[in-house]
């Protein structure tokens, strides 16, 4: 049986350990879930594409752009698993 608690707490600490801006960047994500959900939606972008994305935004320290892509990234494979 998974301890809920236990598993909490490790998520908090993992989170705690991401810089302040990657920090702030989950924070709005979670703020904004609708939001978020609208920007991913529509037509699929290529997989190379999202990765190249995700690679120029983390140099950048872009975390919200990185995050974003990289849900993007997920939803499509989830659809792709359907």
């Amino acid at each position: 049986m998974i301890d809920s608690n236990s598993s909490f707490q490790q998520l908090i600490d993992a989170l705690e350990t991401l810089p302040p801006k990657a920090q702030q960047a989950l924070s709005w994500m979670s703020q904004n879930r609708q939001l978020v959900e609208e920007l991913t939606e529509g037509e699929p972008v290529p997989l190379e594409t999202l990765r190249q994305i995700q690679a120029r935004a983390l140099q950048r320290e872009d975390y919200l752009l990185f995050l974003l892509a990289l849900y993007q990234e997920k939803r499509e494979q989830e659809k792709q698993s359907i």
